[in-house]
């Protein structure tokens, strides 16, 4: 692998997931070092603009740090450098809110990502603090290692992986996030893969024609050649395309494997009739599946993927199937009996939103590989439809987040970086998504036979989606509180089709630009329309902009963050933004002007103003969940909410006497049960997945 294949694989994520041994986990420390000290030999992009801050101190601590490992005087030092960093800083109210939740190291990116984004010297200044993080995880981790505490050493690495990618793309002039918000863009417009864009937009970088990477291409070689670093490092990008083949008589688990990751493509492969293999242990060695009751990912390292390979048994049975798309589509059932009925599945999944792709991917690592996502239009839909591209993935959302449980983690970062994040656990753990898919019909069939003991029966269900019917032991419902816009009551009538097509919702507001917008609502929904369409306030696209609402002040904080209303205030007061104090729309007619057909809204009669000629409106009076098909299955719903157990997501149903009992097979998780942030529903999804995980071993 020269040089260039490297930083390409680095910069990916392709580093190889680490293992609970102590040997290796040494050997990572070695070449994380290693490849610390030689990108601290390649000097920062050069700025002719002065710097910001004295970054004195921060060099001092990263010096203490690699000569003596002094945790404690290192981190006085970048005390003093993150006081300095901060001297001129006026926090928005969001991160004020934040601020006591937060430490040293995600206060410092905090402000380095967000308040100096625009400077100059962005990454002269960057740079020795992610310098510092290395260093520090590093010194936490040999600290651990020396105590043989092997997962702390794991987490302390994985951090300082982390921060090791943005110290190689800094040097080279590469701001990560700014290239996954490129990449996004690209991918949604394109049609193309984001992973295919990404790779594309690296290769700008790694052009031995560039400055920074002409400094940094001998520097690399030499430890390259000197075969001073781990071969286990990262895993190379293979270019190989994988002609069909056919492999009979494997004969065992050590040679299935050693087949699948020789020939991860196009690969049919029959079993002897002797070879007995476990699947749990097989697919959890093959894709190297972490334990969810130990381990929290924000991201999932970049994977060749199984793509159109079958196993079959000695008779052509199918056993185990990754599809044309990778996805894990067909494999054993955790209880499996003999004969049983091969289309049935373990887990039916309805939602591919982050709360489903966090479901599986816990489900994945417990061993439960028979279960399928429903999705009604494509993975993350919700997020790329709903959420405009200004909208922040806020772990803060309801307040401070409690401690995440499960695999999936979390942390604030754009729209763009969490899309990215998410897609990396459905490529890594090759998830069953079904696609264009929508539930449309979901109820309990009689119980039917168990296939142990005699007499035992089980609750299994179907549902109905366009492309047929499956049948599942169990259902999770993780479809989320964003089903169906709320509508104003003059939207419900007949609006003609030239009007709907100027309301807009979510990301639909992203690209209006020198036009006239109402935005309906208070919320925080509203605000982020308004960010969008304003352009952070700076009035760039051109939009003349009015924000309806029918009270005076805004709810704060119950709709509105306090630091959105003081924004909303001082666009306000800067003119960038109209606010139509206790106004309620009333209804819509079609107005012609110099030609071009516009749109007069109406107010409720004594309300000033009485109209607004607009060219789009905005509504952002929330989203409500989809209740129609739990309640048609008989789950009784409270103020809005259906009634489960917060802790599992088992489903409640009436018994004859009209009591709240268990429903067989059914759990509601995530937001679509507790409306509340990102991190609460990936932790209830873990729970639930733990749980029928439990039931499933023991049917």
């Amino acid at each position: 692998m020269d040089a260039q294949e490297f930083l390409k694989a680095l910069l990916m994520g392709r580093i190889i997931p680490l293992h609970y041994n102590s040997v290796q986990l040494r050997q990572r420390i070695s070449d994380l070092k290693l490849l610390l000290e030689t990108f601290q030999q390649i000097p920062s992009p050069v700025s002719t603009n002065p710097l910001e801050i004295d970054l004195t101190f921060i060099r001092e601590g990263l010096k203490i740090l690699q000569s003596q490992g002094n945790k404690e005087e290192a981190q006085k030092k970048y005390e003093e450098a993150l006081t300095l960093l901060m001297k001129d800083v006026k926090l928005d109210r969001g991160d004020e809110k934040k601020w006591p939740h937060l430490n040293s190291e995600e206060k410092a990116i905090r402000v380095l990502t967000n308040y100096f984004a625009k400077s100059p010297n962005r990454f002269a200044l960057e740079r020795p603090f992610r310098k510092y993080h290395v260093a520090y995880h590093l010194t936490k981790a040999e600290g651990a290692l020396l105590q043989n505490k092997l997962m702390e050493t794991e987490q302390a690495l994985l951090n300082a992986q982390e921060e090791l990618r943005h110290v190689v793309a800094l040097s080279l002039g590469i701001d990560l996030r700014e290239l996954r918000e490129e990449a996004e863009t690209i991918s949604q417009t394109s049609g193309r893969t984001e992973r295919e864009v990404s790779l594309e937009l690296f290769n700008r970088f790694l052009d031995p024609s560039l400055l920074q990477f002409k400094k940094a291409l001998p520097l690399l070689e030499k430890i390259l050649n000197e075969k001073k670093l781990s071969p286990h490092f990262v895993n190379p990008l293979r270019k190989m395309n994988w002609s069909a083949k056919t492999l009979k008589g494997i004969a065992n688990e050590e040679e299935l494997l050693k087949a699948m990751r020789e020939h991860p493509q196009n690969l049919k492969v029959e079993l002897q009739a002797t070879c007995h293999i476990s699947w749990k242990s097989f697919l959890q060695k093959l894709l190297g599946l972490p334990d969810p009751l130990a381990h929290c990912y924000f991201r999932m390292p970049d994977v060749d993927r199984f793509r159109n390979v079958r196993i079959e048994d000695a008779h052509g049975a199918l056993l185990l199937l990754f599809d044309e798309e990778a996805r894990l589509s067909y494999a054993p059932s955790v209880s499996t009996p003999p004969k049983e009925n091969p289309c049935l599945l373990d887990v039916a999944i309805i939602g591919g939103g982050p709360g489903g792709i966090s479901a599986a991917v816990n489900l994945t690592s417990l061993g439960i590989f028979r279960y399928a996502i429903f999705e009604r239009i494509k993975p993350n839909s919700t997020v790329i439809d709903i959420w405009s591209r200004e909208k922040e993935a806020d772990t803060f959302y309801s307040g401070p987040p409690g401690k995440i449980e499960g695999l999936v983690g979390m942390q604030d970062t754009t729209r763009a970086v969490f899309l990215s994040r998410m897609n990396s656990f459905i490529e890594y753990f090759h998830l069953n998504f079904r696609n264009k898919e929508p539930v449309l019909h979901l109820g309990p069939l009689a119980p039917s036979p168990r296939g142990g003991a005699a007499g035992e029966t089980e609750q299994i269900w179907l549902l109905e989606t366009p492309q047929g019917k499956y049948h599942a032991r169990f259902i999770m419902m993780t479809a989320g509180r964003y089903g169906k816009p709320r509508l104003l009551k003059w939207e419900e009538e007949n609006i003609p089709d030239d009007l709907r097509k100027r309301i807009v919702r979510g990301v639909e507001v992203d690209n209006i630009e020198n036009a006239s917008v109402l935005v309906i609502g208070g919320g925080n929904t509203a605000f982020d329309n308004v960010k969008s369409l304003s352009a952070h306030g700076s009035g760039q696209k051109g939009n003349i902009l009015y924000l309806s609402y029918p009270k005076q002040p805004f709810n704060v904080p119950g709709s509105l963050h306090v630091h959105n209303n003081d924004q909303l205030l001082q666009w306000e007061a800067e003119g960038k933004i109209k606010i139509l104090w206790k106004t309620n729309t009333e209804k819509v007619e079609a107005f012609e002007e110099n030609g071009k057909k516009r749109w007069k809204v109406f107010f409720r009669e004594g309300e000033v103003p009485a109209s607004v000629i607009v060219d789009y409106i905005a509504p952002a009076v929330g989203w409500q969940i989809d209740k129609e098909m739990i309640e048609k299955v008989g789950v009784p719903f409270d103020k809005g909410n259906p009634s489960c157990d917060l802790e599992t997501g088992q489903a409640y149903h009436l018994d004859a006497s009209g009591n709240l009992i268990a429903f067989e097979g059914l759990f509601i998780t995530g937001d679509y049960a507790l409306q509340k942030s990102v991190p609460a529903a990936f932790t209830s999804n873990f729970h639930a997945a733990k749980e029928i995980a439990a039931k499933l071993e023991n049917k």
